[in-house]
């Protein structure tokens, strides 16, 4: 839980422009995706790596886009399906 605590420093950092809570929603969708495992070696395991993504963000060996790509889902516009959208998005 200490990536909800250093989300402004985090912010900081790698000058993301969001607001703090979007940024701790991220995170707690994240934990709230393995709510249900009952595993404890699982959940171990879903610990240390939730830390080492906090370690590697705190200490920027990951870059801006790979902070941004956690988002790219919630903002990504649609992918056009009909023959037509297709065209036209590459016309554009």
């Amino acid at each position: 839980m200490a990536a909800v605590f250093g989300v402004p420093e985090i912010m900081k950092i790698h000058e993301i422009n969001m607001p703090t809570s979007a940024i701790r929603a991220k995170i707690r969708e994240q934990f709230e995706q393995h709510r249900y495992v009952e595993d404890l070696q699982v959940r171990d395991i879903l610990l240390a790596k939730g830390q080492m993504e906090y370690q590697e963000t705190m200490n920027v060996w990951k870059q801006n886009n790979h902070i941004m790509n956690y988002f790219s889902k919630d903002e990504a516009e649609p992918k056009p399906t009909t023959f037509l959208e297709k065209f036209y998005e590459g016309r554009s």
